[in-house]
This record gives C-alpha cells, structure tokens and sequence, in this order.
C-alpha cells in the first residue's frame, strides 16, 4: 500500500522546490520525483531545466526528514571546502618540507599542480 511523502529537490543553482508523490518507500518516492521534472519546475521559484536536481531528501506525513539522497555533483560540491583545505594544506607542507624521497623537480611539479587546482577552484 502506498504512503504519502513530501519530496523536496535542489538542483546546482540555490533553487529548492517539493512536491507530494504516493510511493510504497522512501527510495521509491525519490525515484518517482527524478522522473517528475515538469512538475518539479513547476513548482520551484526561478527555475529552469538548464539545472539539473542532484539532491532530494524524503518526509513522512509528519514532517519528518527520513532519507537523503545527494547525486556525485552535489556530494563533490559538499566536500569542495574540505577538499580545497586539505589541498592548501598539502601545498603549504610541501613548500615547507621537502620530502626526502621526492626530488626538487617532483615537489616543485607537485606545488604547480596544487596552485593550478586552487585557483581554479577559487575562481569558480
């Protein structure tokens, strides 16, 4: 027997929009709004199709949050900030030490990489 559920969707841009589906669970109520995007337009603010929704959490009737489902684009964009850190973090360590196994050319060649990705990530 089917329950209701409250789907809310967002999608890369800061767009947040729900919708109720019947669905026999949580995954399947997730499945069924993935494959309802005219309504999940219709519903959001300011949305268009150009944004694809990545993350989608589940309620039950009473409102309660029971599942979460973030795509890998929004799991990357969650752990960016991390990531980023442990990258500087990295950068400034080998800039500090040099490791004794690594040549001058590899570590030099290493801190190029890192200073590439940082301010790529830093101008995005």
């Amino acid at each position: 027997m089917t329950k209701p559920y409250t789907v809310q969707a967002w999608c890369l841009r800061p767009f947040i929009t729900s919708i109720d589906v019947e669905a026999d669970s949580p995954q399947e109520a997730i499945a069924t709004a993935r494959l309802e995007t005219a309504r999940l337009l219709d519903a959001a603010e300011k949305c268009n199709s150009a944004y694809p929704w990545d993350e989608f959490a589940v309620y039950d009737y009473h409102g309660n949050e029971i599942l979460r489902v973030l795509d890998e684009t929004a799991r990357i964009r969650d752990g960016a900030s991390t990531l980023l850190w442990a990258l500087e973090y990295v950068r400034a360590t080998l800039k500090l030490r040099h490791i004794d196994e690594a040549s001058d050319e590899e570590v030099d060649e290493a801190l190029e990489i890192a200073d590439k990705i940082i301010a790529t990530v830093r101008s995005a």
